[in-house]
């Protein structure tokens, strides 16, 4: 039971990870579109593994995490819906910076 509950609570810890890395690693004003970017990311790596895998920091070993990442990219598209209101009020506000420049 405790084991159950602990396996639960780590794959949850790992899921949407995609969502919260792309919006802690955005800056405000850097007129980087984040609307869905947590999915985007995810399905970037689902769609074509052999390219992402030289593309990240996992590189090949992303294989093995491939069906993690398959999860996280549901659990990424639910995560992002939720954000919605955030991500779409800053992404205006980078078109606002970006038309002054």
């Amino acid at each position: 039971m405790v084991m159950r509950i602990f396996l639960t609570y780590i794959l949850l810890q790992l899921c949407a990870c995609s969502t919260i890395g792309t919006l802690a690693k955005h800056e405000s004003g850097s007129g980087q579109n984040i609307v869905y970017s947590g999915a985007k990311m995810d399905w970037i790596v689902v769609g074509s593994p052999l390219e992402a895998g030289g593309d990240t920091h996992l590189g090949y070993g992303i294989f093995i995490l491939y069906p993690f990442f398959v999860i996280d990219l549901a659990l990424c598209a639910i995560a992002d819906t939720l954000m919605l209101p955030y991500t779409i009020t800053e992404s205006m506000s980078n078109d606002e910076h970006g038309s002054h420049k």
